[in-house]
């Protein structure tokens, strides 16, 4: 196998992507389902904000997802959530 010279100026690795281990899953907390996907369900609600755009405010919560630490918590609109989750709002 011959190698090829890019020069100094292209790196080798140039288009690799490395994934690294951000955590460990316990099997048995995993509820897989028949095709191989697993269920992830909203955890807690730790933020709120409102949006404001041109002409209306739109409410929005910062949920923690099972299975994932509170780095990936993602923006979802409130109304949204009320309706697939209101067991996250009983407070």
């Amino acid at each position: 196998m011959d190698l090829i010279d890019y020069g100094p100026w292209v790196s080798p690795t140039k288009g690799v992507v490395r994934f690294g281990k951000k955590g460990k899953l316990v099997p048995s907390s995993i509820k897989v389902n028949a095709d191989a996907t697993f269920v992830v369900e909203p955890v807690r609600i730790f933020d709120r904000s409102t949006k404001r755009l041109q002409r209306k405010e739109v409410e929005l919560v910062k949920v923690c997802w099972s299975h994932h630490d509170e780095g990936d918590a993602s923006w979802e609109l409130e109304s949204n959530m009320r309706a697939e989750y209101p067991k996250l709002f009983l407070d």
